[in-house]
């Protein structure tokens, strides 16, 4: 029996969602995108600025004449502009650290948005509001941890095999929206169990996403002014892939919902439900 989700439906239901809504969403992601990409972005402009100028990362290194000896001691003092420029990156990868939870509540935002019904309103101020505030809770150092802890994973398993790397990518595809379902799973528990939930099914992942590759396109074609409308569109496809595959996994008894709990709600849950027995004997 074939129980892959219908990617038609999911799709149309996507739309739906974000119908009327598409301007306010991409101006939230793209927010969240500037905040924990800033320094990613900033060296990218300097290297384009450095190719347009004709500097090479030689020019920054070479020092030294025809016969090895240092030719200019005065290209080893760091000038304001180079001191500016190192304290700017600076400052922006450390904000890239601090903001990069947002990336975790921005998945919450768009698993939010599909559970209201289609015409509920959606206005930006508000919706930023609570982005920040529930990225900044008691939660923040779980999904900063999860942030770090799956990238470096993902990196180094790329590094060394790409296809478990591939692999451990789609395991753990739904890990930042359990973590914000789930707020008090710890985030190790927040990858195993988007392991359980997309046991045998990563294939489903891997190729919904292969089906976006024509929007891609569209907004590379269009100088990304289609991304306006692709962005907020797949992102909301994730949050019902995720819905789905949730529900899927606890039909199937692939997860129960003690896989929902830390060990101590665990415990607590399994000592309440034999308290219960004991006292209906």
């Amino acid at each position: 029996m074939d129980n892959n989700i219908n990617r038609k439906l999911v799709k149309e239901q996507a739309r739906k969602y974000i119908s009327k809504k598409v301007l306010p969403l991409f101006i939230i992601t793209l927010v969240v995108y500037l905040l924990v990409s800033a320094s990613t972005i900033y060296s990218g402009i300097n290297d384009i600025d450095d190719l347009r100028s004709g500097v090479s990362i030689a020019d920054y290194y070479d020092f030294t004449g025809p016969d090895g000896d240092i030719d200019d001691f005065e290209s080893l003092i760091p000038t304001p502009g180079k001191i500016i420029a190192g304290s700017v990156s600076g400052l922006l990868a450390i904000m890239t650290i601090i903001f990069s939870p947002l990336n975790v509540t921005l998945t919450a935002m768009y698993v939010m948005l599909i559970r209201r019904s289609y015409d509920e309103a959606f206005e930006v101020n508000k919706e930023m509001g609570t982005v920040f505030k529930t990225t900044f809770n008691s939660s923040y150092f779980r999904k900063l941890i999860i942030v770090y802890l799956r990238g470096i994973i993902m990196g180094l398993l790329c590094i060394l095999f790409i296809v478990p790397g591939i692999v451990y990518k789609y395991s753990t595809y739904f890990s930042y929206q359990l973590l914000c379902d789930y707020p008090s799973l710890k985030p190790s528990e927040a990858l195993a169990l988007s392991k359980k939930i997309t046991k045998g099914n990563r294939t489903e992942l891997f190729v919904m996403n292969l089906s976006f590759i024509g929007w891609l396109l569209l907004a590379v074609l269009s100088f990304g002014i289609i991304g306006i409308y692709v962005t907020p569109y797949k992102c909301t496809v994730d949050a019902l892939y995720y819905e789905n595959f949730r529900i899927r996994a606890i039909q199937e008894g692939r997860v129960t919902k003690f896989d929902f709990m830390t060990a101590s709600e665990r415990y607590a849950a399994l000592a309440n439900e034999q308290q219960n027995q004991t006292s209906n004997q």
